[in-house]
């Protein structure tokens, strides 16, 4: 499910920053990774192209509106090997996505995993950029699915959270996270995916339109034995590039309920009735409940008490100030890696604990308190 686009580009501020600066040189860089095909409005239809579709096909092409769901759907670059796939944003500040889209297949089969320094070009809300997207911004990884710690891999930790190096100064909407269990939210609500799928008849492209399955159903969540989380087939629409995509229900707000990460088997067109042995794949939110719950937590004091504990132990030089810029997230993540906690940028009761304890120590080996080292 990802989208192979190879090109000799080098480091992302060098080389994508300046193309990303002009819209001449921004097209070729986005027409290279083939998602969405070109459309035109009379083109606005009930059907799309055939690809393992159950019972019908209503996947319908949506412009990308700044005041609803299909403005949250983002499309995410790698500009090191200028693969794409689409993510989804959770707040103003934070995209939600699936690691094997972000991540090159060097790194899948060397069970490499991300590090915060990483750096993402995600397009967002709807203007002239691109087609169909007004700006883009520089995401990091901050926290992520253990996909790549078990052999085979973990198909139930395919999930990755970016966040936005600035948040974007104009509003953008997002989906409300839902962790809810499979068995509270089947059969009450028509569940819908919006993504950014790969063309297959080499047209050119245009990002003013997601792809919406308006009408799917989940319908059956399965545990296998490598899996540390549920995973759910559905026979929501899905085609390489769309991995990443948000399943959600749409109601007074979009809740984002599970990332699509692929397909068991593809079909050729539409079949008559959902076939397990053909299902889509998705992700539950609830597989993230740890790292959700660890983001709303991280209020201003302890974000600001983390600083403090990491420039006074000499491992950072940033701002006390409560805010988690990246340089706050680098320092976490590299503290975190050496202390050998979980990998993530989280500001997690273990982190916080771990910083605590080894303060405690030092200022006992001393004989004094621990103070701050100087801000640069």
């Amino acid at each position: 499910m990802i989208v192979a686009c190879r090109s000799g580009s080098g480091r992302l501020r060098n080389v994508i920053g300046r193309r990303l600066r002009r819209l001449a040189s921004v097209m070729p860089l986005v027409a290279a990774c083939a998602l969405p095909g070109s459309v035109r409005a009379e083109d606005i239809g009930p059907r799309v192209s055939p690809a393992n579709i159950f019972v019908e096909d209503d996947r319908q092409l949506i412009r990308r509106d700044n005041t609803a769901s299909s403005g949250a759907v983002v499309l995410i670059v790698d500009p090191t090997t200028n693969k794409a796939g689409t993510g989804f944003l959770i707040s103003p500040c934070l995209v939600m996505s699936a690691i094997h889209i972000v991540l090159s297949d060097f790194d899948l089969s060397t069970r490499t995993a991300p590090k915060a320094q990483y750096e993402y070009v995600v397009y967002h809300g709807s203007g002239a950029i691109a087609g169909g997207f007004a700006d883009f911004s520089i995401a990091r990884p901050i926290a992520w699915g253990r996909y790549f710690a078990s052999d085979p891999v973990d198909a139930s930790q395919d999930w990755i959270i970016l966040q936005f190096d600035a948040c974007p100064a104009a509003s953008r909407p997002y989906f409300q996270v839902s962790e809810l269990p499979l068995s509270e939210t089947v059969g009450t609500a028509s569940f819908r995916l919006a993504g950014h799928p790969r063309r297959t008849d080499g047209s050119a492209n245009s990002y003013e339109f997601v792809q919406v399955d308006p009408s799917c159903s989940v319908h059956q969540e399965v545990w296998w034995p490598m899996n540390q989380g549920p995973l759910w087939l559905h026979d929501c629409a899905t085609r390489p590039g769309a991995s990443g995509a948000p399943i959600y229900v749409e109601q007074e707000t979009a809740q984002a309920v599970a990332i699509a990460i692929g397909e068991l088997q593809a079909t050729p067109g539409v079949i008559r009735q959902f076939d397990q042995a053909h299902a889509n794949v998705a992700v539950p939110l609830r597989n993230a409940t740890v790292a959700l719950a660890a983001l709303a937590a991280e209020t201003r004091d302890r974000i600001a008490e983390a600083q403090s504990l990491l420039n006074a132990l000499g491992h950072s030089r940033v701002a006390a100030d409560g805010v988690a810029d990246p340089q706050t997230r680098l320092a976490v993540y590299q503290y975190r890696v050496h202390r050998g906690l979980p990998a993530s940028a989280l500001i997690t009761d273990d982190l916080l604990t771990t910083l605590r304890g080894e303060a405690a120590r030092r200022a006992g080996a001393d004989g004094r308190p621990l103070e701050p080292a100087a801000q640069p």
